[in-house]
């Protein structure tokens, strides 16, 4: 078993189209995932247990804290933990390459698409994570065991990404790093007006792409959902 492991706060919209990504995977690979989550409010709980993903109620300041609980809450149910940002989507094929190699203790693909929600503008961008894995990696329960399930530094709020993997450093022992773009892979960080870093921080990094490009690689339900939130 395989968890997937995401926290969120205020921002149901963006919430919807994550759910539906585990909707797709749960169906895609059945018996295979645990997803589960960690929100601030009962309100926010709702949209993710629709879905059937096991959620708890956490404080969302420090963020890292939050994501250290909800951890905790894997460690001896499952061999491998995939963490994946609540604004972010992957496709199949990314996710078939993580699991190509899961042997490692650390897998991550390269290349990340922002898209706007609101605007259905979308950006390519191939130079994030190429020295530290960020979102969408695969963690081993091995990996895990040696961090003793704590993998964020305690009381940030912001760099998440770095933090983890500078503690995760030196225990890992074997790694693979993947360009998406070669395995016709997708990892979508879907902005909207709540992100902390909106899509106009992005609007000049990177190539433009054609927003079908993303949706010929997503379910109906999926695409049908991200276009509803076109203004």
């Amino acid at each position: 078993m395989i968890g997937i492991l995401t926290v969120s706060h205020n921002r149901p919209k963006i919430d919807k189209a994550f759910c539906l990504m585990i909707a797709r995977i749960t169906k895609d690979y059945p018996g295979m995932f645990l997803p589960i989550c960690a929100v601030s409010l009962p309100e926010e709980a709702r949209t993710f247990e629709e879905h059937g993903i096991e959620t708890y109620l956490y404080a969302n300041n420090p963020v890292s804290n939050k994501h250290n609980y909800i951890l905790g809450k894997l460690k001896d149910r499952v061999t491998h933990v995939l963490h994946i940002g609540s604004d972010d989507i992957i496709n199949n094929n990314y996710l078939n390459e993580l699991l190509k190699y899961k042997d490692n203790d650390l897998v991550w693909g390269v290349g990340l698409y922002f898209l706007s929600s609101s605007k259905g503008l979308v950006r390519f961008w191939d130079m994030p994570f190429r020295q530290a894995a960020g979102p969408a990696k695969l963690m081993s329960a091995e990996l895990m065991d040696r961090c003793n399930w704590h993998i964020w530094e305690d009381g940030l709020d912001h760099a998440l990404d770095h933090s983890c993997y500078r503690i995760m450093e030196p225990h890992i022992r074997t790694k693979h790093i993947f360009k998406a773009i070669d395995i016709d892979g997708i990892m979508v960080d879907i902005k909207s007006d709540v992100n902390i870093n909106p899509f106009e921080t992005f609007a000049r990094i990177g190539k433009p792409v054609n927003i079908d490009y993303l949706y010929n690689r997503l379910s109906e339900p999926e695409v049908n959902y991200l276009k509803s939130l076109q203004q």
